[in-house]
């Protein structure tokens, strides 16, 4: 569980307010060319089971949102206990680690005006004040390391975030937690394994508002949700202040599936390109293989399925407690998913479960089944 050490950020506006003019288009399933019925029983079969837990479900396709079903359910925002919540399609969630994948489109924006050196820069150029962490072999240390999960960095970070000794935890509670992260020994050398650590994300933010003298959720605002006409969200801090970019966001669902949109129109909304698309294709890229995912982006996820179509790669940004953002772009799609099940390793019914045995089949697509990491 997080420690809850404050809300440093946020803003609200009314439903009906989209300061980005952007409105969404509803269709059916069926006049994007979906199957109903199995989109129907994926309801229904939440509703008849509260151990499930699931607090929303969105599907887009073609730019159209064709199902939104929010439902009843426990919840906690950054660790205090929220009791029994009816959700609805204006209440703010816990991204948690969903809040990587955001920081990490930022970080694309930043680049792109010139605000942040190139992903081959080295950790000494990137980081001038914390030179006194930085031993001389971490000049091998780049910003592509660090958007990818492969800094290389003697990292603790187990999915029990109860648990004292994980790093994550002790980084939000330390004096300086950019110093914590940088002043870790190497593990490996960077860039030649995967190691999840939320210290890498925090590094992230600490890059953006060095660049533009700003906090970040002045930033975030400004870069990237109000043009997505995003107006309402919150941000949570680490105790010296230095916003959580690592799991800190709330968003509401709509404004999630926003984000997953931005990816599967490579960058471009309402005309503008808003995030480089090349950033789009870097992050969505899998530039080696992850714990459990035959690859890793720019702080996504990459999943792959297979079945007699063939094989299809799903991105997805998750975030602990069941928060996801699938894309799939072969088929036009961007499914989001809310949950409560925070810190727990395994529960009854997730997202792989729910792509196989009602989205996929939604579109088309039966006995397809998720294929882990090749560990040979």
């Amino acid at each position: 569980m997080l420690p809850v050490l404050g809300l440093v950020a946020a803003a609200a506006a009314s439903a009906s307010t989209d300061p980005g003019g952007f409105a969404w288009k509803t269709a059916t399933p069926a006049e994007t060319g979906l199957r109903a019925a199995p989109l129907e029983a994926l309801a229904e079969r939440i509703r008849s089971d509260p151990e499930i837990n699931i607090h929303s479900v969105l599907v887009v396709r073609h730019g159209k949102l064709v199902f939104e079903e929010y439902f009843r359910g426990t919840d906690e925002a950054w660790g205090e206990d929220l009791g029994q919540i009816q959700f609805n399609r204006n209440t703010l969630h816990d991204l948690r680690s969903v809040t990587k994948s955001v920081t990490s489109a930022v970080v694309g924006i930043a680049i792109a005006e010139g605000r942040i050196p190139g992903v081959d820069t080295s950790a000494f150029e990137l980081f001038p004040a914390y030179a006194d962490h930085l031993a001389p072999n971490k000049a091998r240390l780049t910003l592509h390391h660090i958007l990818t999960m492969s800094a290389g960095l003697d990292w603790f970070e187990p999915p029990d975030y109860a648990n004292p000794g994980n790093d994550e935890i002790r980084m939000i509670s330390s004096p300086d937690p950019v110093a914590f992260t940088l002043g870790r020994s190497f593990r490996t050398p960077p860039g030649e394994a995967f190691e999840y650590n939320g210290g890498l994300p925090t590094l992230l933010g600490y890059l953006l508002e060095e660049a533009y003298g700003q906090r970040g959720d002045e930033l975030f605002s400004q870069k990237l949700f109000l043009p997505l006409g995003i107006s309402d969200y919150e941000f949570h801090a680490n105790a010296n202040g230095l916003l959580a970019y690592a799991s800190g966001l709330r968003l509401t669902p709509r404004a999630m599936a926003k984000l997953g949109l931005l990816y599967l129109q490579k960058g471009i909304w309402m005309g503008r390109q808003l995030l480089p698309e090349a950033w789009v294709a870097s992050s969505l890229t899998p530039h080696l293989p992850s714990s459990w995912t035959p690859g890793y982006g720019y702080q996504w996820w990459i999943m792959k399925f297979t079945g007699e179509v063939g094989d299809v790669w799903v991105p997805a940004a998750i975030g602990n407690g069941h928060q996801r953002i699938f894309i799939l772009e072969p088929q036009g799609m961007v499914v989001v998913v809310t949950a409560g099940h925070y810190n727990e390793a395994r529960i009854k019914f997730d997202g792989i479960d729910m792509l196989i045995e009602h989205v996929f089949p939604a579109a088309g697509l039966n006995d397809m089944r998720f294929v882990p990491r090749d560990r040979h």
